[in-house]
C-alpha cells in the first residue's frame, strides 16, 4: 500500500488507496474514539490543495509515510498562519523541533526552499533550555511530559506557535495536536492558546480539524 518512489505526488495516490481501503471517501466523517466528536476526513485533500504534498521530491529510501503527512501538515500550518507582531518582514520563519530527528530531516526536506509571503522557511533542531527567539513554530515530538512543559512554558509569551504529538498535548498548553485514526491524519486547535501566542491561522484551515474553545453561542435576551 506504501509504495516507496522519488516524488510526493505519489503520496496521493497512497493516501487515496488508504481512504479507499477503509471504506471512507474524501466527504465523509469518522467517530474518533479517542478524541471524542466527529472529525472531518478531508485533511489530506486540503494539503493536496495548498500544494503541501506536491513537488517535494524525496530520495527513494524514503522516510516513514506517517513523517511525511506531519511534516506536509505543519508546513500547511505556516502557510495559514499569521503572526501578528511580525507582519512586513522578511526574515525566515523557522519550525524548530525537539526530539526525533528522523522527523526533522524530513521536515527540512518538505519546507526546504519555500516561502511564504516572501520569507522563507527553515527548520532546525531544538535543544533545551530554548532560545525564545529562534523560532515562530515550536513542533514538539516527544512524550516526554517534563520537556513538553519547558516547551510551552514560555511558548505563549514568545508568541511561538506550538505543534504536537503526545497525547493531552493541548490540555499541557500546547495549540496544535495531529493523531493518526484508522490511517488517516487529523487534527485538533486550542483557540485559547492560538490567542494567547497571537497567532491567527486561517478557517480554511482549521475546518479541516476540531478546534476547542470556541466562544459559547449567546443565548436570546
Amino acid at each position: 500500500m506504501w509504495k516507496r518512489t522519488t516524488k510526493v505526488p505519489c503520496l496521493r495516490s497512497r493516501c487515496a488507496v488508504n481512504s479507499r481501503s477503509s471504506g471512507y471517501r474524501d466527504s465523509d466523517v469518522f467517530r474518533d474514539s479517542k478524541h471524542s466528536g466527529i472529525v472531518p476526513v478531508t485533511l489530506v485533500t486540503a494539503l493536496i490543495a495548498c500544494g503541501a504534498l506536491c513537488g517535494v521530491a524525496y530520495p527513494a529510501a524514503a522516510a516513514d509515510p506517517e513523517d511525511e503527512l506531519k511534516a506536509a501538515t505543519v508546513l500547511a500550518f505556516m502557510q495559514h498562519t499569521t503572526w501578528l507582531e511580525s507582519e512586513g518582514t522578511s526574515a525566515p520563519l523557522t519550525v524548530g523541533v525537539l526530539g526525533r530527528p528522523a522527523f526533522l530531516e524530513v521536515l527540512r526536506r518538505t519546507v526546504e526552499g519555500k516561502n511564504v509571503n516572501g520569507r522563507p522557511l527553515k527548520a532546525v533542531g531544538l535543544t533545551l533550555p530554548l532560545d525564545p527567539h529562534c523560532c515562530q513554530v515550536y513542533y514538539v515530538a516527544t512524550d516526554r511530559r517534563p520537556e513538553t512543559e519547558r516547551v510551552l512554558a514560555g511558548a505563549a509569551a514568545a508568541r511561538v506557535l506550538t505543534i504536537g504529538e503526545a497525547a493531552r498535548f493541548l490540555d499541557s498548553g500546547g495549540a496544535i495536536q495531529m493523531f493518526f485514526v484508522d490511517g488517516h491524519i487529523s487534527f485538533e486547535a486550542s483557540l485559547l492558546a492560538l490567542q494567547q501566542c497571537r497567532v491567527t491561522i486561517s478557517s480554511k484551515l482549521l475546518r479541516f480539524g476540531r478546534v476547542r474553545d470556541l466562544p459559547k453561542a449567546r443565548g436570546p435576551h
